[in-house]
């Protein structure tokens, strides 16, 4: 207790050193929580576009290496007859761009056909999805996602309003029949406009707007998840038997698409926390030189306190102890401070607040540790001092 007093005394008496010292250190902290927050907010919301656009079944497309191989409506019944499959739909994808209420952007129009819902997981907010009629009629319709809505015109809801898509081939104006609450809207907000609206047209007009009578893949939903690498090998041995062409097929399991892309997500956000990490061995190093300064002042206290029967152990201990509650405070406000940061982003994403309490108990037991790896130095200077040496200190 009495190391104790005497550490906050000195703490106190130099409170404007050991402010901004800890300053420092809870600044390194606060970055390192926040940018480790960042990377958790950044993988859920990858996860979570991943799901809605239907990346939990299979993929199945034709091999691009072999020019006359191409799906087919008739690829299509195959697929959705096998007793593996609950819902397949044929998925086109054009690159273009969306021009509405005076406004261009970026586009991914994709083609799909009614029941998209079920495997790509649309979640309408406003007027309909894609229906059998429109893939029929080949109808001039189309399905845009929030985030396209709100660019456009502020709001969610413009069912009714026209959209002109231009593509390599062409252009058409689509009306919008519906609103879909999924397809990138987490990822539009995270990195505006990098990353494309998306639009939802019957893979009918698309072809016919492009001119192609074929699909770029069959996405599948699976009557039994667990059993993706079997059912893969299934449906590419019938669709195989039905062309005569070995090897012609490629079937991808989504799900483990994914648990690549999520390890990818980890090590990029280890990669960030480590970068911010290392304002903290830089803050150490602060604390360092304060302590180092602290020993310079108190020469003669050291030694009087030698004189009058301390031992060397007593002094290390001291100035170990201040530097650790100095580290130690600086961590615990910098973690506070980082975590409310996280929680305002958070929310300002829409998003409920979590804090991953383990990263942030790490964080400050990282700040306590430095300031024993920091302060050993300058404590075993002062714990080394001569006596005598020290009392002929001004």
């Amino acid at each position: 207790m009495e190391l104790i007093k005497s550490a906050l005394r000195n703490i106190v008496r130099k409170r404007g050193r050991s402010a901004l010292t800890m300053a420092s250190i809870a600044i390194g902290v606060a970055a390192v929580v926040l940018t480790g927050a960042v990377g958790g907010i950044g993988k859920a919301a990858v996860r979570e576009e991943i799901d809605r656009l239907g990346i939990g079944g299979l993929s199945v497309t034709a091999d691009s290496r072999i020019k006359q191989n191409k799906l087919v409506e008739a690829d299509l019944e195959l697929v959705e007859s096998l007793e593996v499959s609950d819902g397949a739909i044929p998925v086109l994808m054009k690159y273009g761009s969306a021009a509405m209420h005076g406004l261009v952007t970026q586009t991914v129009a994709w083609g799909v056909g009614s029941g998209a819902e079920q495997v790509i997981s649309l979640e309408r907010l406003h007027g309909r999805l894609v229906e059998e009629s429109d893939v029929r009629q080949k109808s001039a319709v189309c399905v845009v996602d929030e985030s396209t809505a709100r660019l456009f015109y502020g709001r969610s809801n413009i069912v009714g309003k026209r959209l002109l898509l231009t593509l390599e081939q062409g252009e058409l104006e689509l009306e919008v029949v519906g609103v879909a609450g999924s397809g990138g809207s987490a990822l539009q907000g995270l990195i505006g406009e990098y990353f494309p609206t998306f639009i939802y047209v019957p893979y009918s007009t698309l072809q016919e707007l492009t001119g192609e009578r074929w699909f770029d893949q069959i996405a599948v939903r699976l009557a039994d998840p667990d059993g993706a690498d079997e059912a893969g090998e299934r449906i590419v041995r019938a669709l195989e038997e039905r062309s005569g062409e070995k090897g012609g097929y490629l079937a991808q399991n989504m799900a483990r698409q994914k648990d690549r892309l999520t390890r990818l997500m980890d090590i990029v956000g280890l990669s960030l926390s480590g970068v911010a990490a290392i304002s903290l061995v830089v803050s150490g190093l602060g604390t360092m030189t304060v302590m180092l300064v602290s020993v310079r002042e108190r020469t003669r206290e050291i030694g009087i306190k030698r004189a009058v029967g301390a031992r060397a152990g007593t002094i290390l201990r001291e100035f170990m102890l201040e530097a650790v509650m100095i580290s130690l405070a600086g961590g615990t406000l910098g973690a506070l401070a980082g975590s409310l940061a996280a929680a305002a982003l958070q929310l300002a994403l829409g998003r409920s607040p979590e804090a991953d309490i383990p990263f942030v108990l790490f964080c400050v037991a990282f700040s306590a540790l430095s300031g024993v790896i920091f302060g050993a130095y300058p404590a075993r200077k002062a714990a080394e001092l001569d006596p005598a040496e020290a009392l002929r200190q001004d």
